[in-house]
């Protein structure tokens, strides 16, 4: 998994919705969100699959990039 700053966010995709979904919840690296994903996967029944997010702040805007997917890392 890719080191870099964060915060971390974990998103889960549920039933046949396509988008992600979080909540408030940041974490300081991305391990800890991915278990925290991990965890909410295996508790509830109808996530599908689950993302890690980071939130870069770039001047006026916040841009969020995927770090890690549950099928693996994609960046």
């Amino acid at each position: 998994m890719k080191s870099t700053e964060g915060p971390f966010a974990a998103e889960v995709a549920t039933g046949s919705d396509p988008e992600f979904y979080g909540n408030a919840l940041r974490f300081p690296t991305a391990e800890a969100a991915k278990t925290y994903a991990d965890d909410l996967f295996c508790r509830w029944t109808a996530v599908k699959t689950w993302r890690v997010v980071e939130y870069v702040h770039a001047g006026w805007a916040t841009v969020k990039i995927v770090v890690v997917t549950r099928e693996g890392a994609v960046a």
